[in-house]
């Protein structure tokens, strides 16, 4: 039986780990790409009055249902850069 403790840290892992793929896969592009994100998250958690983790994953459900796993990976990955940046 998993632990609500452990569901956590497995979900943390996956999110940290969407933000690693991003940063390979986007090169000297990450920065600029996951700050416009940022802007859109925080955009759509203002006009929704939802915090940005929740906008984060409305969007990358959107993403999913329309078959674009690198849109809700990058969503995913601004929203751990925004809680977490990298140095």
């Amino acid at each position: 039986m998993t632990t609500h403790t452990e569901k956590t840290i497995k979900l943390a892992a996956r999110l940290y780990e969407a933000r690693d793929t991003a940063r390979t896969l986007l090169g000297d592009g990450y920065k600029e790409k996951m700050a416009q994100g940022i802007r859109n998250l925080e955009a759509l958690a203002v006009e929704h009055n939802i915090t940005v983790l929740e906008a984060a994953m409305r969007t990358a459900k959107v993403f999913n249902a329309d078959y674009n796993g690198m849109g809700a990976l990058l969503v995913m990955a601004a929203a751990v850069e925004r809680m977490e940046p990298t140095e």
